[in-house]
């Protein structure tokens, strides 16, 4: 008798088809929706191929009509920004939770890991307040400020379950060798946390480049939104929403970040899989 396992397999290949339209239509809708006329988005019957193909929607994004460059560089300096605060400051908080034992250690990295478990939408508001008081408001770095804070709780778990995977011994050696806990980190904890700190780094650079309500919430000029908010404003009217440019612009804007994360795949997988298990 087969086990269940077995029984599943002849399958596999219908499911992982099912699974891949089922992630590759919304895609698929995207483009189609931004080659037509904006006459035929919501034309009944629903038709799931263009009848007239049409590059406006990509001209007008790729001519500057609209501020997509603005918001596509509002974004650049903000993730990256955002992402180099992040690591500047997981590194050594992750190898601190690792390796040091300090009082009340265990409590204060639970309350790191709870922050990361409040929604976003409870904290809006005292955010906005705080940094109102603190004239960071429609400022750069208000929003790297504020994109690194809520990137910064995961990135220091993934390291910290990092770190604890690469054997103390090498620490030991290294303190043998009269290095301080600084150049152990340096010197021999960091060569081989690459794969870590890619990880924790391009999940950082996403996080900050798709997020829509910290920018809505704390940017009151058009010209300091990033992509996500800008192209909800500009798109959106009070009447009338231009879903083809819309679309263009989501596509021709998430182009650079699929190549990213492609190009950055293999150190995700290897950095996620491998600090997740102590060796």
């Amino acid at each position: 008798m087969k086990s269940g396992l077995g029984r599943i397999g002849p399958y596999s290949t219908v499911v992982l088809l099912l699974a891949f339209a089922w992630t590759a239509f919304p895609i698929y809708w995207m483009l189609t929706t931004a080659l037509r006329p904006s006459s035929e988005v919501f034309q009944r019957p629903l038709s799931f191929w263009p009848e007239t193909f049409t590059g406006d929607n990509f001209g007008r994004v790729l001519s500057g009509a609209n501020p997509v460059p603005r918001f596509l560089a509002n974004s650049l300096i903000t993730s990256v920004a955002s992402t180099i605060v992040v690591l500047v400051v997981a590194i050594p908080a992750a190898y601190a939770f690792s390796r040091l034992r300090f009082p009340f250690r265990r409590g204060f990295f639970f309350t790191i890991m709870m922050a990361q478990m409040i929604p976003l939408v409870v904290m809006l508001l005292p955010l906005y307040i705080i940094f109102f008081q603190a004239h960071l408001l429609n400022t750069f770095h208000g929003l790297v400020l504020a994109f690194a804070s809520l990137s910064l709780p995961f990135a220091i778990w993934i390291l910290k379950t990092f770190i604890d995977s690469v054997p103390t011994e090498l620490d030991d050696a290294a303190r043998v060798d009269g290095c301080s806990r600084v150049q152990t980190l340096r010197l021999v904890i960091m060569p081989v946390l690459g794969p870590g700190i890619v990880a924790a780094g391009s999940l950082s650079f996403l996080d900050a480049w798709n997020n829509l309500l910290v920018p809505l919430a704390l940017t009151t000029s058009l010209e300091m939104k990033t992509l996500p908010a800008g192209i909800l404003l500009t798109f959106q009217g009070e009447f009338r929403t231009d879903w083809g440019g819309m679309m263009a612009t989501a596509l021709v804007v998430a182009l650079p970040v699929v190549l990213l994360f492609i190009a950055c795949q293999r150190f995700l997988v290897r950095g996620l899989t491998q600090g997740s298990v102590k060796g």
